[in-house]
């Protein structure tokens, strides 16, 4: 395991290359879109890659002994509940951009970011963006979370 966060980054920043590539027509075509795609793709791999970085640390300061640790919150590793704080926050912070600082309308005007075979984006609001989220929120992420947390250390 001493090494699969380092993996982990890597595919983040293939990622953010692949959504930058994808994003090179809409910036050809409106090159003011430029500036907007470069700090979602930012916030992208920082982002997704900072538990990433938590994990890394632990594995490195030898705090963690396998990936199976990060499932017992509740033994108060610091490893463990540096990374559940990281990743609160960073759900939180994406739920209040999102949410109240019109990060649904920026991520419309910038569909290369979230385009697919499966969504016409022309037919999508922020309404319907912020709605997602959220219902992704109380079906998902919430419940399984919840669940680590309530989960007897071993």
């Amino acid at each position: 395991m001493s090494h699969v966060w380092l993996v982990a980054i890597a595919i983040n920043a293939i990622n953010a290359t692949i959504f930058w590539v994808r994003a090179q027509p809409d910036i050809q075509q409106t090159p003011i879109l430029k500036t907007g795609y470069i700090k979602l793709l930012l916030g992208f791999f920082v982002g997704l890659s900072l538990p990433w970085i938590v994990v890394g640390v632990g594995t490195t300061l030898g705090e963690i002994e396998s990936i199976a640790d990060y499932f017992y919150v509740r033994e108060g590793n610091p490893s463990v509940v540096a990374l559940w704080i990281v990743i609160w926050a960073l759900i939180l912070s994406f739920s209040q951009w999102l949410w109240f600082q019109n990060g649904a309308e920026i991520l419309l005007r910038h569909p290369a970011i979230l385009r697919s075979n499966s969504l016409n984006l022309e037919s999508v609001s922020p309404k319907f963006l912020k709605l997602t989220w959220l219902a992704m929120l109380v079906m998902f992420i919430v419940p399984h979370v919840t669940i680590l947390w309530l989960m007897k250390p071993r």
